[in-house]
């Protein structure tokens, strides 16, 4: 993989870099990819290609070029769903196995994340992320696979998806306040000009309803929070074409 330019003054990754786990051989830096929604969807918090990635390089052959990396992009679910496992598990059930896959494929290409946990090991938990080349019906193809992997004990475990999910349950959080802030009121006013329109086709002569509920949303100009951030046209933008990383983490 070719060399990113460093964003000096942002950080890593333009400044969406969460964690860097750097280990002797190995790292795996966590960065956020999360977007939201338009606000005519704006009650689905998360846009399409909203993603936590997590990035694994392997430097043990040296850095830069010398490298090898793997990475996989997680939904706001997966991160939710793999923090609930660790918490079950750590620390009230120290004798629970566990093994679960998340297999991404698009147009021929994939990315794994494969989440195993022996017991009997003294340090229980494994992250593997493998990419590769799959065949028309979404096998791996043999050969053509980089896996790195990483391992963790029980608390390392813990701290690491804790940190994810918090961030994930923060920005849920903060951008559904902003969304719903905007979008609400629309969703109001589109719901009164489509009464309106039915009593006038429907010569009842009523009026729509002008007054101001106490619950109703006010009008958005005093509300000091900003917009949400304008939405990419993620159509345009196929899965496997997430942004490229090279070598620039944060020490």
């Amino acid at each position: 993989m070719a060399k990113t330019q460093q964003n000096t003054k942002l950080g890593f990754d333009k400044g969406r870099q969460l964690i860097c786990d750097r280990r002797e051989k190995t790292l795996i830096a966590v960065l956020n990819h999360l977007k939201s929604s338009p606000v005519s969807d704006w009650c689905a918090v998360h846009a399409k290609y909203s993603r936590m990635q997590l990035l694994f390089q392997d430097y043990s052959a040296g850095t830069g070029d010398n490298s090898k990396y793997a990475n996989v992009n997680l939904t706001a679910a997966e991160v939710k769903e793999i923090f609930h496992v660790v918490s079950q598990i750590y620390p009230l059930t120290p004798k629970t196995p566990f093994k679960s896959r998340y297999f991404k494929e698009f147009n021929g290409k994939y990315s794994e994340l494969l989440v195993e946990r022996n017991p009997n090991m003294r340090i229980t938990w494994c992250l593997t992320c493998t990419n590769g080349d799959c065949d028309q019906d979404k096998k791996p193809i043999k050969g053509t696979e980089t896996k790195i992997l990483q391992r963790y004990t029980d608390s390392q475990m813990f701290q690491f998806w804790s940190t994810i999910y918090s961030f994930v349950v923060n920005w849920e959080a903060v951008t559904q306040t902003a969304l719903q802030r905007i979008g609400a009121p629309l969703t109001k006013k589109a719901l009164q000009d489509a009464e309106e329109q039915r009593n006038t086709a429907g010569g009842s002569g009523q009026q729509p309803n002008s007054r101001r509920g106490n619950n109703d949303p006010a009008n958005t100009n005093q509300f000091s929070s900003p917009p949400p951030p304008p939405s990419a046209i993620e159509d345009h933008t196929p899965f496997n074409e997430m942004p490229g990383y090279g070598t620039g983490y944060a020490s």
